[in-house]
């Protein structure tokens, strides 16, 4: 350790110590470090009562801030966080064992995924990856034991983009993959397993739809320069190989059908579905005709006379079969 980046302060009146963590937590890795927590240890332990640690830090290394971590938790005094102006990176993982975090309000709180930097062939790659990958899942404990949220808001909150806009080109091209329905914004997950519902006035409200499957994710409707993947019908939310229900629930299509040269989520006028686009200089108007009904073809051996003294039963039986 060339920099030591905490210092202690005794409070003799009110019998309370003062922790601050002041800059970049530790300028070299704890991992197979025995020295410098033992240190930071015999600090924590030279004195009772209870802890306040002041918090200014853009983060550092993760098993210093693990360690900390693990440290502050076990200690038998309450302690208070605060975070005088920043607490990023791993540095915010140090902030979740606080008994109280207190923030200013200007300070910030930035959380992201573990990082490295890794050089080698291609198995060393996998390796460092992995490694990250059991790195972000041990830090997410901290965060899911102050915050009492699940893990998937945590850690899985990845989303595909909303959407983009590009005016840059010679056709301004557009992609929205989203849908607006009832105050909440729909956004599939990045992974293509599930997709979010984030309560556009609460964003702390949100909550992961599992599809059970991984979606191919095509567009719904897409023109030369523009793309739909999701659009609102009614109260029903249609995109390439899944709906969405009024009741969130989720129903695999088979994703064949596109709806063509539309650049623009559709909209319902009574039982038409209206939707616009243009592909390189060519403008669309596209209307669907709604057809809540399903129509059959009357293969009996004989007709059958329908009378107001009788009740008439259709039993149907759909199979899905696989197109080429």
């Amino acid at each position: 350790m060339k920099r030591k980046f905490w210092n202690w302060v005794r409070n003799e009146a009110e019998e309370e110590r003062t922790l601050v963590l002041n800059g970049q937590i530790s300028d070299e890795t704890w991992f197979g470090d025995e020295v410098t927590p033992k240190l930071f240890q015999k600090e924590l332990d030279a004195g009772t009562g209870n802890i306040t640690v002041w918090i200014n830090s853009p983060g550092g290394d993760v098993f210093a801030a693990a360690q900390i971590y693990n440290m502050l938790m076990e200690y038998k005094g309450d302690v208070t966080v605060k975070v005088d102006a920043l607490a990023a990176s791993a540095a915010s993982v140090i902030a979740m064992a606080g008994t109280t975090v207190l923030m200013s309000p200007v300070a910030m709180m930035m959380i992201h995924n573990p990082m490295t930097i890794a050089i080698g062939d291609s198995k060393e790659m996998q390796k460092a990856g992995e490694m990250l990958d059991e790195v972000k899942e041990s830090i997410m404990n901290a965060y899911e034991i102050k915050t009492g949220l699940k893990r998937t808001k945590i850690s899985h909150a990845k989303l595909m983009p909303v959407g983009q806009r590009d005016e840059t080109a010679t056709y301004p091209e557009r992609i929205i993959q989203c849908c607006m329905r009832g105050g909440y914004l729909y956004v599939p997950a990045y992974n293509k397993k599930g997709i979010y519902k984030i309560n556009t006035a609460n964003s702390a409200d949100v909550t992961l739809i599992e599809f059970g499957f991984t979606s191919k994710w095509k567009p719904l409707c897409e023109t030369g320069s523009c793309e739909v993947y999701m659009t609102l019908i009614g109260d029903l939310i249609v995109a390439g190989d899944f709906q969405v229900t009024a009741e969130d629930t989720v129903i695999r299509t088979q994703g064949s059908f596109r709806l063509n040269d539309a650049a623009t989520p559709l909209f319902q006028y009574k039982n038409f579905l209206v939707g616009w686009g243009g592909s390189y200089g060519n403008e669309y108007r596209t209307m669907y005709l709604l057809t809540p009904y399903l129509a059959t073809i009357n293969n009996l051996s004989s007709a059958v006379v329908k009378t107001v003294d009788k009740t008439m039963k259709i039993t149907y039986t759909l199979t899905e079969e696989e197109t080429v």
